[in-house]
């Protein structure tokens, strides 16, 4: 009993205290430019993307992987590059580059960059064998949000025929008043 008082009585102190303190309030300053911007840096780096977000940007601007770069679409059966299907498995994004390339473009689920390098390389070997003529070439582009140590041995390996790439999205607010 005498202790539940005396825990009582400290409380109480510690209360009153904290109530007698006086507030100080802070005057609310704007952050300054640098500020603004490494706040808007933060909150674009922390927000996550869907890999589904990153096929549908890339099926409509196949461009932003490097320039030229578009759609392939098969003049015989009218087959359209997007979600192009193989047997060893759906094509991303199947394109062709300025060159005449056929370029096999896949986005890698969240980590899961062992098995798309794996499916990556079956399926430009798939467009290579059915696709390709003879002077064409077939390379790929696997876009990864991030890459452990040892697959980047890999992907050094296939430097060649694959390249490897990650995205980094930007948020940009404009006044509609003009």
């Amino acid at each position: 009993m005498s202790t539940t008082m005396t825990n009582q009585k400290v409380r109480g102190r510690a209360t009153k205290k904290a109530r007698a303190a006086p507030r100080v309030r802070k005057e609310e300053v704007p952050p300054s430019e640098e500020e603004s911007v490494s706040l808007v840096s933060s909150a674009s780096l922390s927000m996550p993307v869907d890999p589904s977000q990153i096929r549908h940007l890339i099926s409509e601007r196949p461009e932003l992987l490097e320039p030229e770069l578009c759609v392939f679409v098969d003049v015989e059966s009218q087959h359209r590059g997007v979600g192009f299907e193989t047997e060893v498995g759906e094509i991303d994004l199947l394109a062709r580059s300025s060159s005449g390339d056929l370029v096999v473009v896949m986005v890698a689920d969240v980590d899961s960059a062992d098995e798309s390098i794996a499916g990556m390389l079956q399926r430009v070997g798939w467009v290579r064998k059915h696709l390709c003529s003879p002077e064409q070439r077939a390379r790929g582009i696997l876009l990864v949000d991030r890459i452990d140590e040892a697959s980047r041995y890999t992907a050094a390996a296939l430097s060649d025929s694959v390249s490897f790439l990650t995205w980094r999205l930007s948020l940009q607010f404009e006044s509609l008043l003009g």
